[in-house]
């Protein structure tokens, strides 16, 4: 395995190029099918360049909208928060006020009302009476109406009361 030896005043003669200066594209010579490959390589980046940078900002565009979404959204759920909130409270002074009415009724007129009641409906009512009052109202109705109405008050809030007991 011979190894051909260079003679000393041609590897001095040999010049390394200066790649720094090769930057600048416009000063270097090339081939005509070469210099229109770079062109059309030069064009497509720009193209590609411009695409990007649009793509950006389409996407902060879409950033902002989504943040005005959802500030939006989170005032239209406050707004339903309150409502709700209102709503309930609402809700519930009419029920206490029916069961008001309710227990200044005689137990057999009140009786007779809820015995066209739904259960878990009329049971809600007579969880708002006093003890006495709601007897004598469940006293007066139908035993089978009267029975499914304990049934119901006696799982009124089952959940809730498992949860503090276990806590």
């Amino acid at each position: 395995d011979a190894v051909a030896e260079v003679p000393a005043e041609t590897t001095e003669s040999v010049e390394t190029p200066d790649y720094t200066e090769m930057a600048n594209l416009d000063q270097v010579c090339f081939s005509s099918d070469a210099a229109t490959q770079l062109k059309e390589d030069q064009l497509l980046f720009a193209e590609q360049q411009d695409a990007l940078q649009q793509e950006k900002l389409d996407l902060e565009t879409w950033a902002q909208e989504l943040e005005r979404q959802t500030a939006e959204l989170q005032t239209l759920q406050q707004t339903l928060d309150t409502r709700w909130d209102e709503m309930q409270i609402v809700a519930s002074q009419d029920m206490e006020h029916l069961a008001q009415m309710y227990g200044t009724m005689k137990p057999d007129a009140a009786a007779s009302i809820f015995n066209q009641m739904d259960p878990s409906f009329a049971a809600g009512f007579l969880r708002l009476l006093p003890s006495e009052q709601a007897g004598l109202i469940m006293a007066g109705m139908d035993t089978d109406k009267a029975y499914v109405v304990s049934v119901e008050l006696a799982t009124l809030n089952h959940d809730i009361r498992l949860a503090t007991a276990s806590n």
